[in-house]
């Protein structure tokens, strides 16, 4: 059960070092940029994927829409606790919307969650029903990301097609915040002349569903986790070992479980467990999208047997344990949080080791090998 972090110690060490550390005078304050930020804004909650970079002193900007899902069906407002800097719809802002917050400067970190319930794993049956058991049209997707063949994602048909509403909707958010990350990255380079070197750091993040069968993210960097460390995983996304053929599907990126609770304690780090959320976290296999992998390492994975009830919950097929067992959170100023935006938040260790590794980057320090 504990074998394998004994030999994690040299690089959670590391890690644990760079955690300690407060933000110096060696680099000046980052700007960053969260979209989707839910309720990860708020301040009375310990979690997001800016919580850490705003705690480290640096300039955040977020954006959310502000609303959740109303079960009798439609959308409708939503008081979060917070006023975003960008407020409403995505789709109505531009990279230039994002610039103007910076002061005429493009973010040096950029965050982005859209909305899962398109992509998730329960929408792969509804929403994507071209793709359904379709075992060759993915073994053929695998094989073109692994060889980073960028031409194949450019055929028409090569992905899922949206069947409903809410995949279309999906899709469309996801493409916009695509278009914004590329465009203000062109006008860092083009427009503020800075070099390849010094570029916007980036996350889009997914749980593990459909997301990763869109052609616009085939030719894009899917962050893996550790190769000697990753687990076992069931159906579609695992395999029963670690040599992967280059048609079977990546691994998730990283585990929810690995950044909060008994796991990241028993790494010496802190476990910031999420509000609202049970002591034990849920394990929520997730993909991140990433230009960052050269300066950022994943988190190993909690294993789904192994650690069920010791480092995430215990989670079987329809039971309402883990993620399903959060429900609306009351804050300590009697602002009711919908268990919507309660199940989505991101913890708040994935957002501190993401802006730990920007600022290593800042200061030039070269990142200390594979941390696990």
């Amino acid at each position: 059960m504990w074998g394998h972090t004994k030999a994690l110690d040299r690089g959670f060490s590391l890690l644990k070092y760079e955690h300690d550390l407060s933000l110096d005078d060696r680099i000046a304050r980052l700007n960053v940029m969260e979209t989707y930020a839910g309720a990860g804004g708020n301040p009375d909650i310990h979690a997001g994927w800016a919580q850490a970079a705003r705690d480290r002193g640096h300039n955040v900007v977020r954006n959310e829409i502000m609303y959740a899902g109303n079960p009798e069906g439609g959308w409708q407002d939503t008081d979060l606790g917070y006023m975003p800097e960008l407020p409403g719809n995505i789709l109505h802002y531009t990279a230039e919307d994002v610039i103007r917050q910076f002061g005429g400067k493009t973010p040096d970190v950029f965050y982005a969650s859209p909305p899962c319930e398109g992509f998730s794993q329960a929408a792969r049956h509804q929403g994507w029903e071209d793709w359904a058991g379709e075992k060759e049209k993915k073994e053929q997707f695998n094989l073109a990301r692994s060889r980073g063949d960028a031409r194949y994602f450019m055929r028409p048909g090569v992905g899922p097609t949206p069947g409903n509403p809410q995949a279309h909707r999906g899709r469309g958010l996801m493409n916009h915040t695509l278009q914004m990350i590329d465009d203000l990255q062109d006008y860092r380079i083009h427009h503020e002349g800075r070099d390849l070197d010094d570029p916007m750091y980036w996350w889009l993040e997914n749980p593990t569903g459909m997301m990763r069968y869109q052609p616009e993210l085939g030719a894009r960097t899917l962050a893996q986790p550790p190769q000697s460390l990753a687990a076992d995983y069931p159906g579609d996304f695992a395999p029963p070992n670690m040599k992967r053929r280059p048609n079977q599907p990546p691994l998730p990126s990283v585990t929810h479980s690995s950044y909060s609770g008994p796991f990241a304690e028993a790494l010496g780090l802190e476990r910031h467990d999420i509000p609202g959320h049970p002591a034990l976290p849920s394990r929520k296999p997730t993909d991140l999208w990433t230009n960052a992998s050269d300066i950022w390492t994943p988190r190993p994975h909690t294993k789904v047997g192994e650690h069920g009830g010791i480092f995430h919950a215990k989670a079987p097929r329809g039971a309402k344990t883990g993620v399903q067992a959060v429900e609306d959170w009351t804050t300590p100023q009697g602002l009711r949080i919908p268990k919507y935006h309660m199940r989505s938040l991101i913890p708040y260790g994935l957002g501190l080791d993401t802006i730990l590794a920007v600022e290593r980057a800042k200061r030039g320090e070269t990142p200390p090998g594979r941390l696990f």
